[in-house]
């Protein structure tokens, strides 16, 4: 069990599998959303183990809240960069 983590979620595969995952945060960054996910049963005692799911919070055409996969490296990579400074201001 994570003692950081806020809520637990449940994602569904495009096969209809459901994977737990608890939500480690939410941030903001460019006037966009993101959350940051680990699997349910993550080691989080091994965080390169462990391994983030790193999630952009959409509307859908029905104003329904979705998560989307971040398919341009930059944003990826600019999000990634703002979690890490969360991570060390906190520290």
């Amino acid at each position: 069990m994570c003692e950081h983590c806020a809520d637990t979620i449940t994602l569904y595969d495009d096969e209809g599998n459901e994977s737990e995952f608890h939500v480690i945060t939410t941030l903001e960054l460019d006037e966009n959303e993101y959350v940051i996910l680990v699997a349910h049963d993550a080691d989080l005692n091994d965080p390169e183990e462990a391994g983030a799911l790193v999630l952009k919070l959409e509307e859908d055409e029905n104003g329904d809240t979705i998560l989307v996969g971040i398919e341009d490296e930059k944003e990826l990579e600019a999000v990634i960069a703002a979690y890490e400074e969360l991570v060390n201001q906190e520290n």
